[in-house]
């Protein structure tokens, strides 16, 4: 994922940083989506979805550009936001109208050895996450 060190642990920090408590809390939310890469695949827009529980997000792009992001990349970055965003259940990724990417927070984590969560209330946890997943990157 990185070529080096410095550089992997300067997006730890940043999107550490940019953890959120609430999905609601949309200017913390951009910029952890921002962070995080999504914007590798092209133009984008989000939809929260914050009146009742299950909370969940949307990113929708108009043209996925599959030749920057994969969709392991995709895969990894909603895991991320699952992790980093305290009340969030679900993420949908759109490309032109069509899902093609959905992950839930109890489908996660039933297939983890771990609660996605955890890389929220720990730095070393994230780390350790994005050391295992770097290779799918």
């Amino acid at each position: 994922m990185f070529e080096n060190e410095p550089m992997a642990q300067t997006y730890v920090d940043r999107i550490y940083d940019m953890k959120s408590e609430y999905i609601g809390d949309s200017t913390k939310v951009i910029k952890l989506i921002e962070v995080i890469g999504f914007d590798a695949g092209g133009k984008y827009t989000i939809e929260l979805f914050t009146d009742k529980d299950p909370f969940g997000l949307e990113i929708k792009y108009s043209k996925l550009d599959k030749t920057e992001v994969s969709e392991a990349d995709l895969e990894i970055f909603s895991n991320l936001l699952l992790g980093l965003i305290e009340n969030l259940d679900y993420v949908n990724i759109v490309n032109n109208d069509d899902i093609i990417f959905e992950q839930s927070l109890e489908t996660l984590n039933n297939s983890l050895e771990f609660d996605i969560k955890e890389i929220g209330e720990n730095k070393e946890e994230l780390e350790k996450y994005l050391n295992i997943n770097s290779k799918k990157l």
